[in-house]
């Protein structure tokens, strides 16, 4: 039997950041998390801020963090265009954290003065999630 594998591509709006082959991917879609195998149907749907993974066989899976784009699957190549990506290396976990304190901060400030809650809320997912990548790649 032949491997199955699927053409990826991940594209931030500058360059080309990564090519190769996986066996299954893993985005965070705009409804939940959503993943793709060979032999997946053609989708085009919206990324959210969370953990992209890719696998291939025998190898360590890869993540990233990233904030959003949309990925197009079609027979049997994922091109993922991200809006921001960051490898779990290039986390800063305290500056993550600072980001998180104040933007838990703004939220509980809200009642009493003006606060943009869509913002702070966005800031504290981006923050949690940025930890949360950090801490499942240390642990692999």
């Amino acid at each position: 039997m032949s491997e199955t594998y699927i053409q990826t591509r991940i594209l931030s709006p500058s360059k080309l950041l990564l090519e190769k082959k996986t066996t299954s991917i893993q985005v965070p879609g705009a409804f939940g998390y959503l993943g793709f195998l060979y032999g997946h149907v053609d989708l085009v749907t919206p990324l959210a801020v969370g953990m992209l993974t890719l696998e291939t066989k025998g190898e360590a899976p890869t993540s990233f963090f990233v904030t959003g784009g949309y990925v197009e699957y079609h027979n049997n190549e994922a091109t993922i265009f991200v809006d921001f990506v960051e490898r779990p290396e290039d986390i800063d976990l305290s500056r993550a954290k600072q980001a998180e304190d104040r933007a838990l901060e703004r939220l509980q400030n809200s009642k009493k003065e003006a606060v943009d809650v869509r913002r702070a809320l966005a800031s504290l997912e981006r923050a949690k999630a940025r930890q949360k990548l950090r801490h499942v790649a240390a642990t692999h």
